[in-house]
């Protein structure tokens, strides 16, 4: 044969073996993409490199780019710039107006964060009303009278109660020297003298009935201003006060009348703090000023203040966010036929350029071999 054409020959072989080999080592990156059996073993280099180290590979790759690209100081060196400080700014200037314009209330914030979550609120604190008002009520119902009362008030009781015995005197008096006090005595006085036997009818003769009133009126106004009878008085009223004092308020109250009560409390508090209402009451009505303020000022130091903290937070963030778990994830849930179509898309110009450097280094070495043979 001739040597040229032997050197030729040998070169096209060389050729077509180191491109087709480099063009089944690109192949292998990917295909097969699932397991080959021959009699219950797997045959070798199945699946191919990226589906059988996928799962490491993914893991890796989530790794890497959450160690070395999205890294917190990337988080806060773009958050702190003023693109996004504009982009910042402007939401919330888009929210307040909107807030504005169609007089959004808290129940509105509420329903898009969760449906139904605003009756849920109303009831919570509702039953919350109810649970602390009965909790409260069943404490006071076996406590006493004294331990309840304030100090103030129980102070002005007390006041009242030392000089009620003098104000209950002077009110007796002013019945008893009444024209009502007179007609009542001279009732009891004929009711005496008619109805207790013979001795009582018979005093009729030796007194009148008018001058037995008098005389029985003048005694009792004796009897009622003695200091003696005060201090009775005061002795017993004290004596029952302090008693009183002492009581529980279950002594005092019955079961069903502290329901009632405790229902009552319920239903006016509930009333006058209608959480319903004042999540429906749009939120620029709160407060007009205070809302107008944070227009002009609150606006600017809400958003230093949300940069600043979550600058300050980035790596609790992205821990919480687990970026890494996320990247993972999508990789392992793309399909291995559109990965590969995307990585051969980006370096499909690379691969050729490897596939051709194959042809060429097996067409050099062809030529070498060919040369050897000649030669030695």
């Amino acid at each position: 044969m001739n040597p040229i054409i032997q050197v030729l020959m040998m070169a096209l072989i060389g050729a077509l073996i180191g491109g087709m080999t480099n063009t089944i080592a690109i192949k292998m990156l990917f295909r097969p993409y699932e397991a080959k059996y021959l009699l219950g073993k797997r045959l070798p280099f199945t699946p191919g490199v990226i589906p059988l180290r996928r799962d490491e590979a993914s893991t890796k790759l989530g790794e890497i780019i959450t160690g070395h690209l999205l890294t917190p100081e990337v988080f806060e060196e773009k958050l702190k710039s003023p693109e996004t400080d504009k982009l910042i700014m402007h939401f919330i200037d888009r929210q307040i107006e909107t807030i504005e314009t169609e007089r959004l209330t808290p129940s509105y914030f509420l329903e898009r964060l969760s449906a139904g979550l605003t009756d849920k609120i109303v009831h919570s604190f509702n039953e919350e009303i109810r649970l602390k008002v009965t909790e409260e009520g069943q404490k006071l119902y076996v406590r006493t009278i004294d331990d309840i009362m304030p100090d103030d008030a129980l102070n002005a009781v007390d006041n009242k109660v030392s000089h009620l015995a003098y104000d209950i005197n002077e009110k007796i008096i002013q019945y008893i020297s009444s024209d009502k006090g007179y007609r009542d005595i001279y009732t009891m006085v004929d009711e005496f003298t008619e109805n207790r036997g013979r001795i009582a009818r018979s005093i009729k003769y030796v007194m009148t009935k008018e001058s037995l009133t008098e005389r029985v009126q003048s005694e009792l106004l004796k009897l009622i201003q003695q200091e003696k009878m005060i201090d009775i008085e005061t002795r017993v009223i004290e004596d029952e006060y302090g008693k009183l004092k002492q009581s529980g308020l279950s002594e005092l109250v019955t079961g069903s009348d502290l329901d009632n009560i405790l229902n009552s409390i319920i239903e006016v508090m509930q009333q006058k703090i209608d959480i319903r209402q004042i999540l429906n009451t749009p939120i620029t009505d709160f407060n007009r000023e205070m809302f107008d303020r944070f227009k002009e000022k609150g606006k600017f130091k809400l958003k230093d203040n949300f940069i600043e903290y979550s600058g300050k937070n980035m790596s609790k963030i992205m821990n919480k966010l687990q970026l890494a778990e996320v990247i993972k994830k999508q990789i392992d849930s793309f399909e291995l036929k559109k990965l590969e179509d995307l990585v051969m898309d980006v370096a499909n110009k690379e691969f050729k350029m490897i596939m051709m450097l194959g042809y060429v280094l097996g067409g050099i070495v062809g030529v070498a071999q060919g040369i050897l043979v000649l030669f030695f």
